[in-house]
């Protein structure tokens, strides 16, 4: 007897009165669809299927991926280890690397071949053209040699025998070595015998010349040098202005004598700048200068007289030339003080060496 108001839910509580059937022997026949087949015992059981069954898999893809930059990476090493570093930033490098970034992508994304297509994917990120033109330039910086960053026609051209914007039979026609050094031997003895004669000066051992390669503008030197003669100085000292004064006059004679003009002082107000007056000569001031300095010389054979006087009388408060002239001393054995006398050239050539930039500069014609 049901009880009005009473919870339905309580009326299977207690016992099964009310309750729903059971299924039939075998279940309902619409779920019979949905359960296995069974089989009799000891049957072979049919083969289960896998997600993946019927998608071709292509593992072989990573290690594939891998290879093809590994192997790219070697290629890169080789091309910069040889000097071609214009080959790494070419059009063809270019596109070997995104064939090659395109292989290790279908690694990436393809099931079974990502771990080999990350390896890959990796080793590109740490070697490709940047990063190895990137370490070729550091390494040129810091060892000076840029060998592997010049194209075969920089390379070509560093090796210009002459000097770019520079007329070649100008270059040649001037005097040779041999010839400035034959005048500036001339001029530095007849200097030497003047002073002596007329200050009884005597001459230390002098300073060896030298020959100052000029780079050709290419990159590279030419074959042309500017020449520095032997310094000689004094080893006496001149003090006072009229002293140094006299020397200039005894030297003019000389000069004269040669077609020169007068010496004309690089030390006057007017010709720098009073600080850098002051730097290198101690005063903008000539008559407070401890040292003093003179040219001339003929100008269209870019031939060059240079005198220098040096009087640490004339020294600045802190000894700055004095410490100078100790260092240089201690270096060269040159005296503190005194008279010094040498020549400058322009661009010139050893005649032994004219035949053979001939030749070369054919090359470049």
């Amino acid at each position: 007897m049901v009880i009005p108001g009473e919870a339905t839910s309580n009326r299977y509580v207690a016992n099964s009165e009310g309750a729903p059937p059971v299924p039939p022997p075998g279940g309902y026949r619409g779920a019979q669809r949905s359960r296995a087949p069974q089989l009799p015992p000891g049957a072979p059981q049919p083969p289960t299927r896998s997600a993946s069954d019927g998608k071709p898999k292509r593992a072989w893809m990573g290690p594939v991926a891998l290879a093809v930059a590994g192997a790219f990476v070697v290629v890169l090493l080789i091309v910069w280890n040889v000097g071609g570093s214009h080959t790494l930033y070419g059009f063809n490098m270019l596109a070997i690397q995104l064939a090659v970034l395109a292989v290790v992508l279908v690694a990436l994304f393809t099931p079974g071949a990502r771990r080999w297509g990350s390896l890959a994917l990796a080793v590109c990120l740490v070697a490709n053209v940047a990063t190895i033109g990137a370490a070729g330039a550091l390494t040129s910086a810091y060892t000076g040699n840029y060998e592997n960053l010049k194209t075969d026609e920089q390379k070509f051209w560093e090796k210009y025998p002459g000097i770019k914007d520079e007329e070649p039979i100008y270059l040649i026609g001037a005097p040779s070595y041999e010839e400035y050094k034959a005048d500036a031997d001339e001029i530095l003895l007849k200097v030497r015998e003047r002073l002596t004669a007329d200050f009884g000066f005597t001459w230390t051992e002098p300073a060896d010349e030298m020959k100052r390669p000029i780079r050709n503008g290419y990159g590279g030197e030419s074959w042309f040098f500017t020449y520095t003669s032997q310094k000689w100085m004094t080893n006496e000292a001149v003090h006072g202005v009229s002293d140094k004064t006299a020397v200039v006059n005894s030297v003019n004679s000389v000069a004269a004598d040669f077609g020169y003009d007068e010496l004309y002082s690089l030390t006057q107000p007017g010709y720098r700048d009073d600080k850098v007056l002051e730097q290198l000569y101690g005063s903008a001031e000539p008559t407070e200068q401890a040292i003093w300095e003179f040219y001339t010389g003929d100008y269209d054979a870019d031939f060059t007289l240079y005198v220098q006087m040096v009087d640490l009388s004339m020294d600045n408060a802190d000894g700055k030339f004095r410490k100078d002239r100790e260092d240089w001393n201690a270096r060269t054995g040159e005296p503190l003080e005194g008279v010094i006398v040498y020549v400058v050239t322009g661009p010139t050539i050893s005649e032994d060496d004219e035949a053979a930039f001939d030749e070369l500069l054919s090359d470049y014609e």
